[in-house]
């Protein structure tokens, strides 16, 4: 069973005003998998009101359109995890509204429901005599996030202690082959983990867990092992191009992207009607590819969004490697304090790697 991982995918945004969104190379590649898992990083619909707690806290509201899951579709993606902090930015309606299309249109999913039982359950696929179960999760803490997380009684995402994911990967063990945790976590724009993050994959996989695949930092973060199972700690943004915001930050769809304000997507606010622009080490993504036989088989290779916002693959020798030695420092003795050194302004090591993303994937405004 061939297994690929991509990042974050928003398929509408800037994507609605173009006639095409990836390049023939890459879906030619992603068509040799088995299946292809993803993380839906918005809600989808075209006439919900936006959540009123992040609207008041001018949080971003990020939402797709109905018709914009046909490109989930047009790259074959098979199954999502909805466990985000923009799940639940088109509120309850939007929630339930975001499963039934998937449903209806055979995209499976994990990390939400429509209460915490519903929500906890894992998507589930087989091939060649191997079941694999997936569990999408937040975990509590995030406290500059909002989240809607579900209760024994109201719809929402699988947000919860690690205890319990512990306890629920356990559980999985018993009846599948293959446990893989798709967890939502770690910090917005910084390329290596908090070490809890370590901490807690170890945990899941002293569990039972057989790989771990994040997300949520729009960034990629490194790759590593612990007792030989994989643990991608985030793949970064895959297909979430530029959008239109509106103060204070929801997303909109106008009629034409004339005569809008280009503003960086980071860290600058939202000011008036705009053309909200990724920078270049937010367009380069990661893809994880896992083969699942009696043993399991890893390796990882680079997409990016091109400046008008057309996804392919990346190559690059000093990324990778550069990626490999953050895998070493996050197993590193006392990594808190390596992490405040790596990530201070006069890290020229991270400047370096920044400065060569942007020279291959020029993004100006």
């Amino acid at each position: 069973m061939n297994l690929l991982f991509c990042g974050d995918i928003v398929p509408g945004g800037g994507l609605s005003y173009q006639d095409s969104f990836i390049t023939k190379e890459l879906l030619e590649y992603m068509s040799t998998f088995d299946f292809r898992i993803g993380t839906l990083e918005c809600a989808i619909g075209n006439h919900f009101a936006y959540d009123e707690r992040k609207m008041a806290k001018t949080k971003a509201i990020v939402y797709a359109r109905d018709e914009d899951l046909a490109k989930l579709q047009e790259m074959n993606i098979n199954l999502v995890t909805l466990a985000n902090n923009h799940f639940s930015d088109l509120g309850l309606e939007g929630m339930v509204h975001t499963i039934e299309l998937l449903s209806q249109k055979g995209i499976l999913f994990c990390g939400a429901g429509k209460n915490f039982s519903e929500a906890r359950k894992p998507a589930v696929i087989k091939k060649d005599g191997q079941v694999v179960a997936f569990i999408g999760c937040c975990f509590h803490g995030f406290a500059p996030m909002i989240f809607h997380p579900a209760t024994d009684t109201e719809f929402g995402i699988y947000q919860t202690t690690i205890e319990e994911i512990q306890q629920n990967i356990s559980e999985l063990k018993k009846s599948y082959d293959k446990v893989v945790v798709l967890p939502h976590w770690a910090e917005e724009h910084v390329f290596i983990p908090p070490s809890y993050c370590y901490e807690y994959a170890k945990k899941m996989i002293d569990a039972g867990a057989d790989a771990i695949i994040g997300s949520h930092p729009h960034v990629i973060n490194p790759h590593t092992k612990y007792k030989g199972k994989d643990i991608f700690f985030s793949l970064g943004n895959f297909l979430f191009p530029d959008i239109c915001m509106d103060v204070p930050r929801p997303m909109f769809y106008p009629a034409s992207l004339n005569g809008l304000e280009k503003i960086w997507a980071y860290p600058k606010k939202v000011e008036n009607k705009s053309l909200v622009i990724w920078k270049s080490f937010n367009r380069i993504g990661m893809i994880a590819e896992i083969q699942i036989d009696h043993k399991i088989k890893s390796r990882y290779t680079f997409v990016s969004l091109s400046p008008n916002n057309i996804l392919g693959l990346y190559y690059s020798f000093l990324l990778k490697l550069h990626m490999s030695f953050c895998g070493f420092l996050v197993k590193a003795p006392f990594y808190g304090v390596i992490r405040k050194l790596y990530n201070h302004r006069m890290n020229v090591i991270r400047r370096l790697m920044i400065k060569q993303m942007s020279l291959n994937v020029p993004v100006n405004i």
